[in-house]
């Protein structure tokens, strides 16, 4: 019997009881498998929630983000760990007295020494390059000589040639003074033969007498005699003239031949030379990893951090590791690898919040904002390909604060964040300068699938607000 002072969930409990042994009257066996009634609320509760969850993820923003894995680097390349490698083959004879890894050692101190494994092979070497700059001093001196030979070669050539053509312009001289008197004596032949003739017609009539006529005879006679001994200095200065155009042609063939023979012998020389520098070169290149190139200086300012040799057994070859130097750098950063299939949507300059290890981080991934731990970050430059399996390289860099807008803990100090130390990163995505927020079911849904997210890619704002007001007025709809 119930008392005034139950209560009505009480009362519910032993209503529920009483038919709970009603049906236990019937059915024995229900009250061996019946669950306890804490269960049955516990499971209206969780129910409850879930329907109130799958309702929030309609509403509840979530914000997108790409991750990546990578560690703490040096934003300078040229600050970033060098490995010295041996530059010539030999073995090791010294390595500086009190070095250490993780000594700091500056620009240009020497920290190993090689040795040629030949012995006084460097003196050999030495000795041919010694030799061969006596011999190209030698072939500078022959050179000299040649040139000299070119030269006067070309200076008698000129002057044969210039002799032959003086003879030529002298028997071309000749012919002529041998045609102009070859016309005079052409003009006394006709005067006389005009002479004789008139006489012979004169003769018979008594005004000539026989001894006029015996003489303009004889001065005709002597006249034409004169004419075709003229005529033959003509023919004779002209085959002089002949040989000597021959001459002269022989005399050009003849210079021109002792110019190839002194030019060639120039050109023999400098290929000599040319061939001796050559060795020369090679030899003094040789030498040189008998010098400098044996004695291993640190390339910058920072700490040893392996040394792969040892004093006195460490035989090395071109091209071994000796040792590693890590320089200082107080301008870090961090190389993330990020999927493929996020990479189009990344932009120089886009937020990333960074879990350093070591240091211990509650991330909200949807919610940035609530998040424990992490570091900021922004992309300062995403590479144009990737590294052969389909991940690209993107460095993030401490937030710029030019604003003063930015409330960031800054990166911890260089001592505590080493190089190479581990990090994970988070891309928040952004679409036209704006966060990327979806809601929560539409990413759960959008990861299950393996769907890339809904960011698209920035377009410069013309100024007229259109763009800002269509995306106030697109919304993402969960697919049905």
């Amino acid at each position: 019997m119930q008392t005034s002072s139950t209560t009505p969930e009480r009362a519910k409990r032993l209503v529920d009881l009483d038919s709970a042994r009603l049906l236990g009257e019937s059915f024995p066996s229900i009250l061996l498998v019946r669950s306890h009634w804490q269960v049955r609320a516990a499971a209206r509760y969780t129910f409850v929630f879930l329907g109130l969850a799958i309702i929030a993820m309609i509403f509840v923003p979530w914000q997108q983000t790409s991750k990546g894995f990578g560690r703490v680097v040096a934003y300078d390349p040229q600050e970033r760990a060098q490995m010295v490698t041996a530059s010539a083959k030999g073995i090791i004879t010294k390595i500086r007295e009190g070095l250490r890894e993780g000594s700091f050692v500056k620009k240009d101190d020497v920290i190993l020494e090689i040795e040629p494994l030949a012995k006084d092979a460097q003196q050999q070497v030495a000795n041919q390059v010694a030799e061969l700059k006596n011999k190209l001093e030698t072939q500078l001196a022959k050179e000299s000589l040649a040139r000299q030979a070119v030269e006067l070669q070309a200076s008698a050539g000129k002057a044969t040639l210039a002799a032959a053509k003086d003879d030529v312009e002298g028997a071309k001289a000749k012919v002529d003074q041998a045609k102009d008197k070859v016309q005079g004596y052409e003009a006394t032949v006709e005067r006389s033969k005009a002479d004789f003739e008139r006489t012979a017609q004169l003769l018979p009539d008594g005004l000539k007498s026989q001894k006029d006529f015996v003489k303009d005879k004889e001065t005709y006679q002597k006249a034409v005699a004169s004419f075709e001994e003229g005529e033959n200095g003509v023919i004779e200065a002209m085959k002089n003239l002949a040989a000597k155009e021959n001459e002269l042609l022989s005399k050009k063939d003849e210079v021109e031949v002792k110019n190839r023979e002194t030019s060639a012998k120039l050109q023999e020389v400098l290929s000599e030379m040319a061939s001796i520098r050559k060795m020369l070169s090679e030899t003094e290149q040789k030498a040189s990893e008998y010098g400098d190139r044996l004695t291993m200086k640190s390339p910058v300012d920072g700490y040893l951090h392996e040394l792969n040799a040892l004093s006195g057994s460490s035989v090395v070859k071109e091209g071994d590791p000796l040792f590693t130097v890590v320089p200082q750098t107080t301008d870090m950063a961090v190389e993330l690898l990020v999927r493929g299939n996020d990479v189009s949507l990344l932009n120089v300059n886009d937020e990333v919040r960074l879990q350093f290890e070591g240091y211990p981080a509650v991330q909200f991934v949807g919610w940035p904002s609530v998040a424990r731990g992490t570091f900021g970050g922004q992309i300062a430059l995403i590479n144009p390909t990737d590294d052969g399996q389909g991940n690209f390289r993107i460095v993030v860099t401490p937030r710029n604060d030019q604003n003063g807008d930015i409330n960031e803990e800054p990166w911890p100090e260089v001592r505590y964040l080493r190089q190479g130390v581990l990090a994970n990163g988070w891309i928040l995505l952004s679409k036209d300068g704006r966060l990327s927020r979806v809601p929560l079911g539409y990413e759960i849904w959008r990861q299950l699938n393996g769907f890339p997210p809904v960011v698209s890619s920035k377009k410069p704002d013309d100024g007229s607000g259109m763009d800002a007001k269509k995306d106030k007025s697109s919304k993402i709809k969960l697919p049905k």
